[in-house]
C-alpha cells in the first residue's frame, strides 16, 4: 500500500466519523427541549457570560520572605553543608581486612533467626503461583443443545 491510498483511508476515516458525530450532536425537530427550558438555558448562559472577572482571582500573595531573608537561608544551608562535608571527610572509609568484615556479616546473618517464610525456595513459589493461576482460569464452557 502506498502512501498516498492510506492517507486517503484516513481521511476518509475521519470524515465519516466527524459526520457521525455532527449528527449525534445536531438537534432535531422531534427530540428538542421544550421552549421554556431552552430560554432557562440562554438566561443563565447570558447572565454567566462575563465570568471570571479579574476580580475573581485572588488576590497576589503577600508574606513572601524578602531577598535578605531567602540570602540568610541559603546561607545557613551552606554552612550545614560544609559541616556535613567535614563530618564525612573525618569518617574512616577504608576497611582493613575484607574477607573479616564479610565474614563477620555473614555470621550476624547466620545468627539473625528468619521468618518461615523468607525459607521458601524458588520452585516452592513458581508451584504457588502456577496453582494461584490454575484457580483463576475460567471453567470450560457449557456444551450448548443441538
Amino acid at each position: 500500500m502506498n502512501a498516498r491510498t492510506v492517507k486517503f483511508g484516513i481521511g476518509l476515516l475521519a470524515a465519516a466519523t466527524l459526520g457521525a458525530c455532527a449528527s449525534a450532536v445536531a438537534p432535531s425537530s422531534e427530540g428538542s427541549a421544550p421552549p421554556q427550558l431552552s430560554a432557562r438555558v440562554q438566561a443563565l448562559v447570558d447572565a454567566n457570560r462575563s465570568y471570571p472577572r479579574w476580580a475573581d482571582f485572588p488576590p497576589a500573595p503577600t508574606g513572601l520572605p524578602s531577598d535578605v531573608e531567602i540570602a540568610a537561608a541559603v546561607a545557613s544551608q551552606r554552612a550545614e553543608q560544609a559541616a556535613l562535608t567535614r563530618d564525612v571527610a573525618a569518617i574512616d572509609w577504608s576497611l582493613e581486612d575484607p574477607e573479616a568484615f564479610a565474614a563477620a556479616t555473614r555470621e550476624r546473618v547466620d545468627q539473625t533467626r528468619v521468618a518461615p517464610i523468607t525459607q521458601q525456595t524458588r520452585e516452592t513459589l513458581d508451584a504457588w503461583a502456577e496453582a494461584l493461576r490454575e484457580r483463576g482460569r475460567a471453567p470450560p464452557p457449557i456444551r450448548r443443545r443441538q
